[in-house]
């Protein structure tokens, strides 16, 4: 998929592919698969070792990793149109010969296993670890890395994964934004994008159930001497992704309770530093959606804060959103929406994400965006939070220190 922009003279930004992902492995194979493409991407490439891969690299603007997602694995970069070809040429060599090097694993695996060695002895790190449990039932992939989990990566493995998740590329997606001329751009890609290896095979995701805990959950965890607290709420169900005023009001909604729980919250009470207030629907591998609001603050503060918060979830859920919101938010999302479509990596990721998720292209255009946002009114904010805030799937995990 070619998108030619002049948004910048020396960039090309390819984004590419393939439903897969570590996904389809065994949690024995999780370590390897999780670690393969960062192994093999520090190892250089065919019969260059990384120093002398980068020696051949010096004066090029290009950059080139690949990655293994969970449901997904691909690459990602940009070059610029006259280093073009050698990004090209790096791909192919990531599809057909991928090196192997053994001093390079170990070398990455003793340095993540010093960060991990001594990361629990920290609460912070200690809290995400047990959140992480609570959150998610346990489940194995959503757990913390710890040092003895390294010693279950190996060079056969990792090197024998990244093979398999590249050894087809007739399911892969290669999107490419930027200063490209279609036609000259052809030749290149059919030599080297098209003679990559295929065996045609018909491959998706696995659905590895490792969602958030279903049910209501209130679970206070006491850690560490630092007169600090940690809050963390979060709200989660079932969401029509397909529906496109569906996002919208979602994303809007979010961005009026980050207006008023700033105010609220740090500004009126002077309670936090700052206030963090995140979420997202998701497509794959279930239509669902999370919310979360987080924050730190003085441990004597945590309740009162705490229900500050839920005030003014009731309040938009009550009254909706004040018209002074309502064009704050519109101006923002407008000239948000107008500076992304001046820049390649906003086409190319849109575009990826609406080919993945069977989405309209025609979506990303201003002339599509702008009367989602003329429309916004109160009632539609309004209902999205008595929507999205419903109790049934709830969760809040605070830290407190022992003292």
């Amino acid at each position: 998929m070619l998108k030619p922009t002049d948004f910048k003279n020396d960039e090309i930004s390819l984004n590419a592919f393939s439903p897969g992902g570590h996904s389809l492995y065994e949690d024995k194979d999780y370590m390897n698969a999780t670690n393969a493409a960062q192994i093999v991407d520090f190892s250089g490439i065919g019969k260059l070792d990384a120093v002398a891969l980068q020696k051949k690299l010096t004066g090029k603007k290009l950059s080139i990793s690949p990655y293994i997602g969970e449901l997904e694995e691909g690459f990602s970069g940009y070059a610029s149109p006259e280093d073009f070809e050698t990004l090209l040429q790096l791909i192919y060599l990531y599809f057909t010969e991928p090196r192997r090097d053994s001093v390079v694993m170990q070398s990455l695996i003793t340095r993540q296993r010093s960060v991990y060695q001594n990361m629990m002895q920290n609460p912070y790190y200690y809290f995400n670890e047990e959140r992480s449990k609570i959150k998610y039932n346990g489940h194995p992939r959503r757990l913390m890395t710890k040092a003895e989990d390294l010693d279950n990566i190996t060079l056969d493995g990792t090197y024998r994964i990244f093979r398999e998740r590249f050894a087809d590329a007739s399911d892969f997606t290669f999107v490419l934004v930027g200063n490209l001329d279609i036609e000259k751009i052809k030749p290149l890609l059919t030599k080297y994008l098209g003679n990559l290896p295929s065996i045609q095979r018909k491959e998706s995701w696995r659905d590895i159930n490792a969602g958030l805990a279903p049910g209501r959950i209130d679970t206070t965890i006491v850690r560490g001497q630092a007169p600090k607290a940690i809050v963390e709420l979060t709200w989660h169900g079932d969401f029509d992704f397909n529906n496109r005023n569906a996002r919208y009001h979602f994303s809007s909604m979010l961005e009026l309770l980050r207006i008023k729980l700033r105010e609220s919250l740090r500004e009126e009470q002077g309670g936090v530093y700052g206030v963090r207030v995140s979420g997202a629907p998701s497509k794959i591998p279930k239509e669902d959606y999370f919310i979360t609001i987080s924050f730190q603050c003085e441990p004597e503060q945590t309740d009162s804060l705490i229900q500050a918060a839920y005030a003014e979830i009731q309040k938009v859920q009550s009254d909706g959103a004040a018209e002074k919101d309502l064009q704050k938010i519109g101006e923002t999302q407008k000239q948000s929406r107008l500076k992304s479509l001046k820049e390649n990596g906003f086409w190319s990721g849109q575009i990826a994400l609406r080919y993945q998720y069977g989405l309209p292209l025609d979506g990303i255009l201003y002339e599509e965006y702008e009367p989602l946002v003329n429309q916004l009114n109160s009632e539609a904010i309004k209902n999205a939070a008595n929507r999205y805030f419903e109790e049934t799937n709830f969760m809040k995990i605070v830290l407190l220190p022992e003292e």
